[in-house]
Order: structure tokens, then C-alpha cells, then sequence
């Protein structure tokens, strides 16, 4: 699943820190962000782009990302593991974002803003699910593998969305759903053989580097759309600036131009590489 703007395998973004640095302009220039696996991907071309593009205008800058869960990303910004190691933190959990805002509103700064929208995906490597008109079948026994609701969020939008007709499980566990970690692990197992199916985000499987969306040779897909026919919450990737006061004027202008890249102020760079990732990409 390659992408015109070096796809950097998963393997080489999880875990610890992935430092997308280069000799910046000052030392206190560089930024660090924080953000969950699912955008894993897609952050280090986007870093790789914002670098790039202020390259050619002549400054360097340094940026560091790092990947870990959302619930490790919460507990760094409110100083409950450590002291806040991150200048922003981009997530695709809404209720993070909430949760943040109105209980820990003295550990960031300005405004959540969305710079990209997933929707979820059924995928297989056995069964032609595009040939269903719901993708799973109604009858299905199972097991389809979906992220854990508990902890992730597309696990609870496909929670929401195995709630509806013609499934309507309405409670987990169900010997019909079984779950894992995140998107990835989902697409890993699947991949493997293990489930028949699983639900994961679209941006895992889908690349649109040309204006044509593919996925991987040899597999099966449904779309599950959030207007229209089968309804679940819009899965929102969110960028949240945390409460720094000794940020350098410096890093906070590094900061502001990277929070407008990723929003496509003055620039498609950012919003280029979203859509070769097939996120939708809001209007500036």
C-alpha cells in the first residue's frame, strides 16, 4: 500500500519515540507531538511535508513524534504520568478531546481543531463482503474482530454501528464480536488469517495517492458511510495544543504554523497527503 509520499511502514512508527528531526534553526525550536497508532502513518508524512515545505522558504524545523495510546497520551497532558513531554497532541478520540477541555482546561491551550475525518471499513481476505449489501451478513456467525469500544475509538463507533439493524448487538461481549487493541492489530489478524472479517478505520487500508482509492491486492472491503443508510458518530482526527509556559516564542510560532498545515491555511501540502491516506479534509 505504498503512498506518493513514502508510506513509512507500522512498524517503524510504534512503539517508542520516532524523531522526524533535522538541525532546526535554534535548539528550542523543536515541537513534540503525541498521537495514537491509527495516525501513525499518516504523521510521519505529514511531518516529513510540513519540514519540507518550510525547507523551501528557507527554515529548518524539528519536530518529534511520538506514538502510544490514547489513555497514556491523557495521562502526559494532565501531569498524572510524569510531566507533559508533548506541545500538541492529535487524536481520533472525540471524547478524549472533551474530556480535556472541560476537566483539564488549565493543561492546554486554544481551541480542539479537526483537520481530518475516518469512517469505518469492513475488511476480509476471504469473504466477499462487498457482495452483502450490509458488508457483514445478517446472519453472520461470526466472529467479526472490531478495536476494543473500551479503549478505542473506532472500537466504539463499530460498537455503535454492530448495535444497529440488521445485527443489533446491543451488548459486548457477544460470541459474535470478538476484540483487539487498535486498528492495526484488527488489520494484522485479519491479514493472518484468524478472523473471517474485521472493522477498522478506512485510512488503514485504503491509499488514494493519484485521485483513484486502492487497497491491498487480493482483499475485500465495505464501506460503512456516516450519512445515509447505516448511521454511527463521525470518527474526527483532533489536534489539541497542551498549556506550556516555558515554550519559547520560538516553538510556539513552530507550533501555530503546524496547527494551520495540518488545517490547509496557506497551503494543500497537509491536506494532500490526508486524502492519499483517504481521510475526508474539512474546509479550511
Amino acid at each position: 500500500m505504498p503512498s506518493k509520499t513514502g508510506l513509512v511502514t507500522l512498524a517503524a512508527v510504534a512503539g517508542a519515540a520516532i524523531l522526524c528531526s533535522t538541525t532546526s534553526m535554534a535548539a528550542n525550536t523543536k515541537i513534540r507531538i503525541g498521537a495514537p497508532v491509527s495516525l501513525g502513518n499518516a504523521l510521519v508524512d505529514l511531518v516529513g511535508s510540513f519540514q519540507a515545505y518550510y525547507y523551501l522558504q528557507g527554515i529548518t524545523y524539528d519536530v518529534s513524534v511520538t506514538i502510544d495510546s490514547n489513555q497514556n497520551l491523557k495521562a502526559a497532558v494532565t501531569g498524572s504520568k510524569g510531566p507533559d513531554p508533548y506541545d500538541l497532541i492529535l487524536t481520533d478520540d472525540s471524547e478524549l478531546i472533551h474530556d480535556l477541555v472541560t476537566h483539564h482546561s488549565s493543561s492546554v491551550q486554544g481551541p480542539p481543531f479537526v483537520f481530518a475525518r475516518d469512517q469505518l471499513d469492513l475488511y476480509s481476505i476471504s469473504v466477499h463482503v462487498g457482495a452483502y449489501p450490509t458488508g457483514l451478513p445478517a446472519d453472520f456467525t461470526g466472529p467479526v474482530l472490531i478495536p476494543d469500544p473500551r479503549i478505542d475509538a473506532h472500537g466504539r463507533a463499530a460498537a455503535r454501528l454492530l448495535s444497529e439493524r440488521p445485527w443489533s448487538i446491543q451488548h459486548l461481549p457477544d460470541d459474535r464480536v470478538a476484540l483487539q487493541s487498535d486498528v492495526t492489530v484488527v488489520q494484522a489478524a485479519v491479514d493472518l488469517g484468524m478472523y473471517p472479517y474485521g472493522i477498522l478505520a478506512k485510512s488503514t487500508i485504503c491509499r488514494n495517492p493519484y485521485g483513484t482509492e486502492t487497497y491491498p491486492e487480493g482483499t475485500y472491503h465495505h464501506e460503512y458511510p456516516t450519512l445515509g443508510g447505516l448511521r454511527y458518530r463521525f470518527i474526527d482526527d483532533t489536534g489539541l495544543a497542551t498549556a506550556q509556559p516555558d515554550r519559547t516564542p520560538a516553538a510556539e510560532q513552530e507550533l501555530a504554523e503546524f496547527s494551520d498545515f495540518l488545517k490547509g491555511v496557506g497551503t494543500t501540502w497537509a491536506t494532500d497527503v490526508l486524502k492519499s491516506y483517504c481521510y475526508t479534509v474539512p474546509t479550511p
